[in-house]
């Protein structure tokens, strides 16, 4: 089996099936079917190339992908550890790395790195999906 997602007539994603036992009949359209799909592409500091910091200092990230919109959220873990559920993330750090902040209109967040920390890594919640 196979599926593709194709653009439709007005713009909007359209999502196609192809069964295993049926390769020779081709796609099967299924109009109702919705697909959302979102990807972060890159995240950046303009000021910055190498995203280094002082502890103390603040940090600026600008976000782009597909999906990427303001009232998004990011945060910074340590490097090797899984990204918390949102939910979690003020029990688990606190503000310890900068806690968890929310993209503005302009798809920037800022963090405050109160201590110097090596290894951070970069955890992205789209907004409207609360646990990641």
């Amino acid at each position: 089996p196979a599926a593709a997602v194709i653009r439709g007539t007005t713009g909007e994603r359209e999502l196609c099936y192809l069964f295993g036992d049926r390769v020779g009949r081709g796609y099967v359209f299924y109009p109702n079917a919705t697909v959302d799909v979102r990807a972060l592409s890159s995240a950046s500091d303009p000021l910055q190339s190498n995203l280094r910091t002082f502890a103390g200092s603040t940090i600026a990230l600008t976000f782009v992908g597909v999906g990427i919109s303001a009232g998004d959220r990011a945060a910074l873990v340590p490097s090797g550890t899984a990204c918390p559920k949102a939910t979690a993330y003020a029990v688990t750090y606190g503000l310890k790395y900068g806690g968890v902040q929310t993209l503005d209109a302009s798809l920037v967040c800022s963090f405050l790195i109160p201590a110097a920390k090596l290894g951070l890594q970069l955890c992205y919640l789209h907004d409207g999906y609360p646990n990641g």
